[in-house]
């Protein structure tokens, strides 16, 4: 029903134009059927103050019915085009006509011997043809320049719409020694690692709970720093079990308190959904942490490299009031469904045409098998997206040959590498999940790139 509610807004938008220029008059002959069933939608015409209502604002209303991640941008049609000359429709054939219809009325005053100012009827018939024809040329020609500035301010709708984002105040990713964040970020040490690293743990003990004091200290100055700019503090914790959440909610409420932040913590149990809904409301309050800590439950038999991750979001308005730092922005991020091959494509398509429009992407994080990955940026590519591929630096990133073993969630490692990445601006990020494949983008605002 969304994409339907949207393409009737469409709809309705161009027939609202009725009354800008040329009179566009049942604009939406393209749309013969209401999406919400029955009968063909009837010729409206309304003047320039419903055409100004209707570009500016129903965008933004029809938007309220949209799910915040899967985009149903609809199709702009040709629903006017500039009509091509005909070959018949040349000064020579006007002029050709005109003579023959002189011929002709000259033959019947000479025949019937009638008034000679019967010769004036052919001329008047041929200009008033004329005229009208002139006149029709012009409706036509002002209608497809209304319909082409309405296309125009409609794609800039629906781009403002795709390219609307968050601000990441800051960020902060640790992993466990030997690994250096800017070796895995730049692919630099040969890749192909077999091994498993994990952070110390408390007085010898290999149990995940002995291994939190030491993660949970390196993000008390980041909590401390946060408490400088005066703004409530939500963090949500992506915890993978109930056990592992207390834990760090205990941890994290004792150095909040001593940090003497204001703090509100909660479980993160759909971070797409949250961060979808910061980018639907760009003025939420405070500053929102999502904090992602991996450690396996016994170090004696790991299954994967342990990694924290912390990311603090902002809205714009907030971070223009308060003067908050802007380390980069992350862009509206859409849910591409990967069963369905024609929506998918589609997807592609309208994420090309409206996030990306006229930005260059510099890098490509997706938390996917390499197979997947690849089809991923060959649909970008047939779409048209513009690529740097600047050869000093990788265009496709993939961390785990250079971590090992990364745990089955490892999509906020993901953004925490790409937020720290700042030699390469526009930086695509994309996950599986449920069946669709989350993407989005993180531009820094201040890259080298």
């Amino acid at each position: 029903m969304n994409h339907k509610i949207c393409a009737y807004f469409t709809r309705c938008r161009c027939f609202f134009l009725s009354g800008s220029k040329g009179r566009l008059k049942n604009i939406g002959q393209g749309f013969p059927v209401n999406p919400f069933g029955g009968k063909k939608i009837p010729e409206i015409k309304f003047g320039k103050t419903f055409g100004f209502f209707a570009v500016i604002l129903i965008p933004f209303i029809s938007n309220q019915y949209l799910k915040i991640m899967y985009w149903s941008i609809p199709d702009i049609p040709d629903t006017i085009v500039a009509r091509k000359n005909s070959k018949w429709n040349t000064p020579w054939v006007w002029l050709t006509v005109l003579a023959l219809l002189f011929i002709a009325a000259l033959i019947v005053v000479l025949w019937l011997k009638i008034s000679p100012f019967y010769l004036l009827i052919p001329v008047g018939v041929w200009g008033a043809a004329l005229l009208y024809r002139f006149i029709l040329s012009m409706n036509r020609s002002a209608a497809a320049d209304a319909w082409e500035t309405e296309k125009s301010n409609i794609r800039k709708k629906w781009t403002d719409w795709a390219q609307r984002s968050i601000v990441l105040v800051d960020s902060h990713t640790i992993l466990p020694d030997p690994l250096s964040l800017p070796d895995v970020i730049t692919q630099a040490s040969g890749g192909r690692n077999a091994d498993l690293f994990l952070f110390p743990r408390d007085e010898d003990e290999d149990l995940w709970r002995s291994g939190y004091p030491y993660v949970a200290e390196h993000f008390y100055q980041k909590l401390s720093e946060l408490a400088e700019y005066r703004q409530p503090v939500t963090l949500h914790i992506d915890a993978p079990d109930e056990e592992a959440y207390l834990n760090w909610q205990q941890r994290f409420e004792e150095i909040a308190e001593m940090a003497g932040v204001r703090a509100t913590i909660k479980p993160l149990s759909d971070g797409e959904s949250l961060m979808g809904d910061w980018v639907e409301n760009r003025q939420f309050e405070g500053i929102h942490v999502i904090f992602s800590a991996w450690l396996n439950e016994d170090a004696s038999d790991a299954e994967f490299t342990e990694n924290a991750t912390w990311l603090a979001f902002a809205s714009p308005y907030a971070a223009k009031q308060n003067k908050l730092p802007v380390k980069a922005v992350l862009q509206r991020p859409i849910a591409i469904s990967l069963s369905d091959e024609t929506a998918q494509n589609k997807a592609f398509g309208h994420y090309a045409d409206y996030a990306l429009k006229n930005r260059t992407v510099h890098a490509a994080w997706f938390t996917a098998p390499p197979k997947d990955t690849q089809q991923y940026v060959g649909k970008l590519r047939q779409a048209g997206v513009s690529w740097n591929d600047n050869f000093d630096l990788p265009l496709i990133h993939t961390p785990e040959p250079y971590t090992g073993q990364l745990p089955r969630e490892s999509h906020w490692l993901t953004l925490g590498l790409m937020a720290e990445n700042i030699d390469q601006q526009n930086q695509l990020f994309g996950w599986q999940k449920d069946g669709n494949l989350y993407m989005g983008c993180l531009i820094h605002q201040n890259s080298v790139a």
